[in-house]
C-alpha cells in the first residue's frame, strides 16, 4: 500500500501538530510512505531560511519516507516506479533543471487569457451551488454548460492543454478554479501554489491514498480524480483525528 502526503503535511510535521507515528500507525506496517521530486520543487520557492527548512525537511522526508521517491513512466499513462534516492541527491538534479518551474508557470497560466465572468455567464454557472455538488455531478454539471454553451465538453476542453496525465490534472485543477469550484483565494502566489497542489494530486494518482490537510485541493483532487478514473483515495488527516 502506497501513501503519499501533500506538502501542508510535512509542515505540520515539522511544526510538531502531527506525528510521523501516528501517521504510520493509522496506515498499518504494510504501508509505504513515498516521495516525489515536488515536495523539493516546492520548498525551493522558499526566499527566507531556505538552508534552515531544507535540512528539516530532508530529515522529515527520510523519517516518513525512507527515502522512497515515486517517478512517472511518461510513456505509460498512469504508471509510476519507485526508486530510492536521497532528497539531497535530487535536490541537487533540481537545481541543474531549472525549467521545472517555468513549465508549472506556463502550466498556471493557461486559463490567463480567458474572460472569467463572461465565460462564467455564458455557461450559466451557479457560483454560489456548484461548491455543494458531488465529484460525478460537478463533472456532469459542467460537461452539460460546455455542452449547451460552447458545443464541447471537459475533455475537449482540456486535452489540448497537454497529452500528458501531469499535465491534464493541472488544466483540470485550473478549470475548476476558474468555474469558481472550491476557488482559491487570490494572491500572487495563488497560481503556482494550485500548481503545486495539482502537481501532489499527481504523483499521489499512482498511490492507494493522497493525504491532505488543504481543503481547495483534496476536492479538486477528488474531481480530477474521478474524471480520470483514477481509484487513489483522498483523505483529510484532521478528521481521521
Amino acid at each position: 500500500m502506497r501513501i503519499y502526503v501533500d506538502n501542508n503535511i510535512l509542515v505540520s510535521i515539522e511544526d510538531n501538530e502531527i506525528s510521523i507515528d501516528d501517521l504510520k500507525g493509522f496506515f498499518g506496517k504494510n504501508a509505504h510512505f513515498v516521495y516525489s521530486y515536488i515536495h523539493l520543487q516546492e520548498l525551493m520557492e522558499a526566499k527566507d531560511n531556505f538552508e534552515e527548512l531544507k535540512m528539516k525537511r530532508f530529515d522529515t522526508l527520510r523519517k516518513l519516507t525512507n527515502n522512497i521517491q515515486i517517478r512517472p513512466i511518461i510513456s505509460i499513462a498512469k504508471k509510476f516506479y519507485l526508486v530510492l534516492e536521497e532528497p539531497e541527491s535530487l535536490l541537487t538534479t533540481l537545481r541543474e533543471c531549472n525549467d521545472i518551474t517555468e513549465r508549472l508557470r506556463i502550466s498556471a497560466n493557461n486559463f490567463d487569457k480567458v474572460d472569467r465572468n463572461k465565460l462564467i455567464e455564458k455557461l450559466s454557472i451557479d457560483k454560489k451551488r456548484i461548491n455543494n455538488y458531488t465529484e460525478n455531478e460537478v463533472i456532469a454539471y459542467l460537461n452539460e454548460a460546455l455542452k449547451v454553451n460552447l458545443e464541447l465538453n471537459i475533455k475537449e476542453l482540456i486535452n489540448p492543454m497537454g497529452a500528458f496525465m501531469h499535465e491534464q490534472i493541472c488544466s483540470i485543477f485550473n478549470f475548476l478554479d476558474f468555474v469558481g469550484f472550491w476557488k482559491d483565494k487570490n494572491s500572487s502566489k495563488s497560481n503556482m501554489a494550485r500548481m503545486y497542489d495539482a502537481s501532489h494530486a499527481y504523483f499521489a494518482s499512482g498511490c492507494d491514498f493522497f493525504v491532505s490537510n488543504d481543503l481547495r485541493a483534496r476536492m479538486k483532487s477528488k474531481v480530477a480524480y474521478e474524471f480520470k478514473d483514477i481509484k487513489t483515495q483522498v483523505i483529510d488527516w484532521k478528521i481521521q483525528n
